[in-house]
């Protein structure tokens, strides 16, 4: 049984709120689940947290949409986005059946491939706003540049220490549980005092060893992308994310 509406979701928030501070043991939590629709007992009762995969996946592709309309008021689910809409929402709950026929995995992030302007970035934009819905999740989104340019200034620091947000002390946390980066493959190989690296390669290989989900989008296909991080990074690429495309053409002309 999945949660099937926005109110139901609520419900199971505000619930988690409440008693975020008691065992699922005690005599308190049994009692107040008990007060709770029969279906959201059931996933609560061994859950002190809400998860994608806890959604029947009209809700989750209602919320996304709403999201990616939020962020362009002008969006259209055309035939190409509602494909790519549909298969990030079959991957984020957990559709066994489609995760199976295409050897994806619930642990792994998303590669989303495709042409310029064909509205990846908005697409992982919505998914990332989604997902901070969640409390459990705190995922962080960055243009390839940005970590790149950073680099420059602050070295291997950046991997430790974070690189700092538009304003105030608040810092984007490159090795956090999930992290998009937006057009891998793009960015340049940069120096930092004399150490010249493939920053995002030395990134991905982190990101790897820590066993964190990672999501990228990019305008390479397979070929070149190996061609451009190398079969090591490649390698930990392919492990790390499931591939989706993104067809169709430049929406910005």
């Amino acid at each position: 049984m999945k949660i099937q509406t926005k109110t139901d979701l609520e419900q199971c928030f505000h619930f988690i709120s409440e008693m975020r501070y008691y065992n699922p043991r005690d005599t308190d939590w049994k009692n107040k689940i008990k007060s709770l629709p029969a279906n959201l007992q059931k996933i609560l009762e061994n859950n002190k947290a809400i998860y994608p995969e806890h959604l029947d996946i009209k809700l989750f592709k209602q919320l996304f949409i709403e999201n990616l309309t939020d962020l362009n008021p002008n969006f259209k689910a055309d035939e190409n986005a509602s494909k790519t809409i549909d298969q990030i929402c079959r991957i984020a709950t957990n559709d066994e059946k489609f995760m199976a026929e295409n050897n994806f995995s619930i642990k792994k992030g998303i590669l989303l491939m495709g042409k310029v302007g064909s509205g990846k970035t908005l697409m992982f934009r919505g998914l990332v706003n989604l997902l901070r819905l969640f409390p459990i999740y705190k995922p962080e989104f960055l243009p390839a540049y940005a970590i790149t340019e950073n680099f420059c200034k602050s070295g291997f620091d950046i991997f430790t220490n974070g690189i700092p947000k538009n304003s105030g002390s608040l810092m984007y946390w490159l090795l956090c549980d999930k992290l998009f980066i937006d057009d891998l493959g793009t960015e340049n190989i940069v120096s930092n005092f004399g150490n010249t690296t493939n920053v995002i390669g030395e990134l991905i290989l982190r990101r790897y060893d820590r066993n964190v989900k990672t999501f990228g989008t990019t305008n390479l296909d397979l070929e070149h992308l190996k061609t451009f991080y190398g079969d090591r990074v490649y390698s930990r690429i392919t492990e790390m994310m499931n591939f989706c495309v993104m067809e169709g053409d430049d929406r910005r002309k």
